[in-house]
Protein backbone atom coordinates (compact mmCIF):
# COMPACT_ATOMS: atom_id res chain seq x y z
CA UNK A 1 0.00 0.00 0.00
CA UNK A 2 0.88 3.50 -0.45
CA UNK A 3 0.10 6.85 0.89
CA UNK A 4 1.00 10.35 0.46
CA UNK A 5 2.39 12.09 3.88
CA UNK A 6 1.28 15.82 2.77
CA UNK A 7 3.83 18.21 4.92
CA UNK A 8 6.28 20.74 4.10
CA UNK A 9 8.62 18.74 6.89
CA UNK A 10 11.27 16.25 4.97
CA UNK A 11 12.70 15.10 8.08
CA UNK A 12 8.88 14.07 9.11
CA UNK A 13 8.46 12.24 5.89
CA UNK A 14 11.93 10.05 6.06
CA UNK A 15 10.85 9.11 10.19
CA UNK A 16 7.29 8.00 8.65
CA UNK A 17 8.73 5.94 5.80
CA UNK A 18 11.34 4.29 7.87
CA UNK A 19 8.24 3.50 10.74
CA UNK A 20 5.81 2.64 7.98
CA UNK A 21 7.86 0.32 6.41
CA UNK A 22 7.82 -2.37 8.88
CA UNK A 23 4.18 -2.60 7.80
CA UNK A 24 4.28 -2.88 4.09
CA UNK A 25 3.47 0.72 3.29
CA UNK A 26 5.05 3.11 0.98
CA UNK A 27 5.05 7.01 2.20
CA UNK A 28 5.32 9.14 -0.41
CA UNK A 29 6.22 12.68 0.66
CA UNK A 30 3.73 15.65 -1.03
CA UNK A 31 5.54 19.13 0.04
CA UNK A 32 2.86 20.92 1.07
CA UNK A 33 2.33 23.96 3.40
CA UNK A 34 -1.44 23.36 4.27
CA UNK A 35 -2.86 26.17 6.71
CA UNK A 36 -4.01 25.37 9.92
CA UNK A 37 -6.86 26.84 11.59
CA UNK A 38 -6.73 28.45 14.78
CA UNK A 39 -7.97 25.50 16.86
CA UNK A 40 -8.05 24.60 20.31
CA UNK A 41 -6.34 20.95 20.17
CA UNK A 42 -3.94 19.51 17.90
CA UNK A 43 -6.05 16.51 16.81
CA UNK A 44 -8.63 19.31 15.71
CA UNK A 45 -6.04 20.82 13.84
CA UNK A 46 -4.97 17.61 12.07
CA UNK A 47 -8.37 16.35 10.71
CA UNK A 48 -8.95 20.25 9.45
CA UNK A 49 -5.78 19.71 7.73
CA UNK A 50 -5.99 15.98 6.63
CA UNK A 51 -9.67 17.02 5.04
CA UNK A 52 -7.98 20.56 3.63
CA UNK A 53 -5.34 17.79 1.66
CA UNK A 54 -7.82 15.47 0.66
CA UNK A 55 -9.85 17.97 -1.52
CA UNK A 56 -6.47 18.69 -3.42
CA UNK A 57 -4.85 15.27 -3.36
CA UNK A 58 -8.06 13.09 -3.46
CA UNK A 59 -5.99 10.19 -2.41
CA UNK A 60 -5.38 8.52 0.97
CA UNK A 61 -2.90 10.48 3.16
CA UNK A 62 -1.60 11.35 6.69
CA UNK A 63 -1.00 14.53 8.22
CA UNK A 64 0.38 15.22 11.45
CA UNK A 65 0.19 17.67 13.93
CA UNK A 66 2.62 18.16 16.74
CA UNK A 67 2.49 20.43 20.40
CA UNK A 68 4.96 20.51 22.74
CA UNK A 69 4.05 21.49 26.48
CA UNK A 70 6.55 22.85 28.98
CA UNK A 71 5.59 22.19 32.32
CA UNK A 72 7.00 25.22 33.68
CA UNK A 73 4.07 27.18 31.87
CA UNK A 74 0.91 25.22 31.36
CA UNK A 75 -0.25 24.97 28.13
CA UNK A 76 2.00 26.40 26.67
CA UNK A 77 3.30 26.12 23.19
CA UNK A 78 0.79 23.64 22.60
CA UNK A 79 -1.39 24.86 19.26
CA UNK A 80 1.29 27.06 18.37
CA UNK A 81 4.40 25.07 18.79
CA UNK A 82 5.37 25.66 15.22
CA UNK A 83 5.09 29.64 15.25
CA UNK A 84 6.89 29.68 18.73
CA UNK A 85 9.91 27.52 17.11
CA UNK A 86 9.52 29.45 14.00
CA UNK A 87 10.20 32.78 15.85
CA UNK A 88 12.35 31.83 19.02
CA UNK A 89 14.45 29.17 17.00
CA UNK A 90 15.94 26.53 19.69
CA UNK A 91 18.43 29.10 21.93
CA UNK A 92 15.52 31.53 22.06
CA UNK A 93 13.51 28.77 23.29
CA UNK A 94 15.82 26.98 25.43
CA UNK A 95 15.97 30.81 26.99
CA UNK A 96 12.60 31.05 28.08
CA UNK A 97 13.92 27.98 30.75
CA UNK A 98 16.66 30.27 31.90
CA UNK A 99 16.12 30.36 36.07
CA UNK A 100 12.98 27.29 35.86
CA UNK A 101 13.78 24.52 37.78
CA UNK A 102 11.10 22.95 36.31
CA UNK A 103 12.48 21.79 33.04
CA UNK A 104 9.71 18.78 31.75
CA UNK A 105 8.21 19.41 28.46
CA UNK A 106 5.99 16.94 26.59
CA UNK A 107 5.30 16.07 23.17
CA UNK A 108 2.22 15.07 21.70
CA UNK A 109 1.66 13.47 18.22
CA UNK A 110 -1.39 13.52 16.41
CA UNK A 111 -1.59 11.67 13.08
CA UNK A 112 -4.91 11.76 10.50
CA UNK A 113 -5.30 9.45 8.11
CA UNK A 114 -7.85 10.20 5.69
CA UNK A 115 -9.15 7.78 2.71
CA UNK A 116 -12.46 9.48 1.42
CA UNK A 117 -14.68 12.48 2.10
CA UNK A 118 -15.37 12.60 6.07
CA UNK A 119 -13.72 8.62 6.26
CA UNK A 120 -10.63 9.40 8.72
CA UNK A 121 -9.36 8.10 11.89
CA UNK A 122 -7.03 9.60 14.21
CA UNK A 123 -3.69 8.08 15.69
CA UNK A 124 -1.81 9.66 18.78
CA UNK A 125 0.60 9.48 21.05
CA UNK A 126 2.98 11.40 23.87
CA UNK A 127 6.35 11.19 25.54
CA UNK A 128 7.68 13.21 28.16
CA UNK A 129 11.25 14.38 28.86
CA UNK A 130 13.05 17.81 29.52
CA UNK A 131 14.69 20.41 27.93
CA UNK A 132 18.51 20.47 28.22
CA UNK A 133 20.34 23.50 29.47
CA UNK A 134 21.58 23.72 25.89
CA UNK A 135 21.13 21.77 22.72
CA UNK A 136 22.92 18.82 22.10
CA UNK A 137 23.14 16.78 18.92
CA UNK A 138 22.72 16.95 15.06
CA UNK A 139 19.28 17.81 14.43
CA UNK A 140 17.47 17.31 10.91
CA UNK A 141 17.35 21.26 10.04
CA UNK A 142 13.35 20.47 9.98
CA UNK A 143 13.10 18.84 13.23
CA UNK A 144 14.46 21.46 15.78
CA UNK A 145 12.60 20.16 18.69
CA UNK A 146 15.42 16.94 18.70
CA UNK A 147 18.08 19.00 19.96
CA UNK A 148 16.47 20.21 22.73
CA UNK A 149 14.62 17.32 24.56
CA UNK A 150 16.21 14.23 26.35
CA UNK A 151 13.12 11.35 26.41
CA UNK A 152 12.45 10.52 30.19
CA UNK A 153 15.19 7.82 31.77
CA UNK A 154 17.76 8.79 28.90
CA UNK A 155 20.59 10.86 29.17
CA UNK A 156 21.29 11.75 25.17
CA UNK A 157 18.53 14.24 23.27
CA UNK A 158 16.58 12.84 20.11
CA UNK A 159 19.35 14.28 17.76
CA UNK A 160 21.87 12.32 19.42
CA UNK A 161 20.00 9.47 19.12
CA UNK A 162 19.58 7.03 15.47
CA UNK A 163 16.75 7.72 13.50
CA UNK A 164 15.68 3.78 14.46
CA UNK A 165 16.42 4.91 18.39
CA UNK A 166 14.86 7.81 18.16
CA UNK A 167 11.39 6.07 16.28
CA UNK A 168 11.37 3.61 18.87
CA UNK A 169 10.60 6.58 21.82
CA UNK A 170 9.14 9.28 20.51
CA UNK A 171 5.60 10.25 20.09
CA UNK A 172 5.89 10.69 16.17
CA UNK A 173 7.19 7.24 15.88
CA UNK A 174 4.42 5.56 18.66
CA UNK A 175 1.60 7.21 16.62
CA UNK A 176 3.09 6.00 13.04
CA UNK A 177 3.30 2.11 15.28
CA UNK A 178 -0.56 2.46 15.60
CA UNK A 179 -1.04 3.83 11.84
CA UNK A 180 0.93 1.20 10.64
CA UNK A 181 -1.15 -1.60 12.63
CA UNK A 182 -4.28 -0.26 11.87
CA UNK A 183 -3.40 0.25 8.20
CA UNK A 184 -2.13 -3.87 8.25
CA UNK A 185 -5.07 -5.60 9.97
CA UNK A 186 -8.02 -3.18 9.46
CA UNK A 187 -7.48 -1.79 5.47
CA UNK A 188 -7.06 -4.81 4.07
Amino acid sequence: MEIIFATSNHGKALEAAKVLEKFNVKVKHKKMDIIELDLDSIEEISVEKAKSAFKKIKKPLIVEDTGVYLSAFPGFPGVVSKKVMKALRVKGFIKLLKGEKNRKMEFNTVFTFIWGKNKFKVFDSSIHGNVPFKPKGNSHKQLLYDSMFVPEGFSETFAEMTVEEKNKLSARGKALEKLGRWLKNERK
